[in-house]
C-alpha cells in the first residue's frame, strides 16, 4: 500500500509507486516487446503528471545499468486523453464494469474479457473518424484540454 505525504492511502498512483513499476514492469517488458520484434530502441510516451517526472531518471538508470536504448517523449500534456482513443474505451468498458459489481478477482477477470470483446466497433470507428477533428482542437489550443 501506498500513502500520501499526509498518510493516508491514496486513491491514484504515487510517485514511488510509479518509479516501482517502471523498474520492474514497464520497462523490462517494453524491452523484450520490441527485442523479440527486432527493435532495438523505443520511445515512452507519458504525459506530464506530476507522478510522472520520477521516470527520466529511472529511464536513464535502466538505459545504464541493462545497455537498454529507452528514450522520452520531451512533453505531452497532462492528462492528455485528447488524443488517445483507447482512454474513451477504457472508460466506456470501465462504466459498464462497474455497474457489474463483481465480487472476486476472476468474476472480475472474465466479466473485463466479455465487456472488452463486447465494445461495439460502431463506437470504434466513430472515436477513429474523429481523430482529425481532436488533432485539429489540440493544436489550436497548443495543446490544452479539448472537449474530447
Amino acid at each position: 500500500m501506498y500513502y500520501t505525504k499526509k498518510g493516508a492511502e491514496t486513491k491514484n498512483i504515487t510517485a514511488a509507486e510509479y518509479r516501482v513499476v517502471l523498474k520492474e514492469t514497464l520497462l523490462p517488458a517494453g524491452n523484450k516487446i520490441f527485442r523479440n520484434r527486432g527493435i532495438s530502441s523505443w520511445v515512452l510516451q507519458q504525459d506530464n503528471d506530476p507522478t510522472h517526472k520520477v521516470a527520466r531518471d529511472v529511464v536513464e538508470q535502466y538505459n545504464r545499468e541493462m545497455g537498454a536504448s529507452v528514450s522520452m517523449l520531451p512533453y505531452w500534456p497532462v492528462t492528455s486523453p485528447d488524443l488517445s482513443l483507447i482512454e474513451n474505451v477504457c472508460a466506456f468498458v470501465g462504466a459498464r464494469m462497474d455497474a457489474q459489481g463483481c465480487k472476486t478477482f476472476s468474476d472480475y477477470q472474465a466479466a473485463l474479457i466479455s465487456e472488452l470483446k463486447a465494445v461495439p466497433q460502431d463506437y470504434c470507428k466513430k472515436l477513429y473518424a474523429g481523430m482529425k477533428k481532436r488533432l485539429q482542437d489540440c493544436i489550436a489550443l497548443e495543446g490544452g484540454k479539448t472537449r474530447h
